[in-house]
């Protein structure tokens, strides 16, 4: 959601360098994670949600970005995919 924030090259480039050291954990975090809370059986299905997630997200981001860009402006792309995953969280933690 920073990226909203950027007002020059050197910002979005920030915003994007800051996006590439938090989010590149992910997929190690979510191994170990699964390794650690599932038995050997369910780890292989359990796994197949994370990657399903990573999927479902590639295919409704072509749909949904432009739309925002284009209806609310190029800032509202990455308010309201930061918005649509800060939610999710909320609803995932509880789980």
């Amino acid at each position: 959601m920073f990226h909203a924030l950027a007002r020059g090259p050197w910002g979005f480039g920030i915003a994007r360098g800051l996006l590439g050291i938090s989010e590149s954990p992910a997929y190690p975090a979510a191994t170990k994670t699964l390794a650690e809370w599932f038995p050997k059986r369910e780890r292989a299905f359990a796994m197949g949600f994370v990657n399903a997630g990573s999927n479902v997200g590639a295919v409704m981001a072509p749909l949904l970005v432009p739309w925002l860009a284009l209806n609310f402006g190029w800032q509202w792309a990455f308010i309201g995919t930061g918005a649509a995953g800060l939610f999710w969280l909320i609803l995932w933690i509880p789980m």
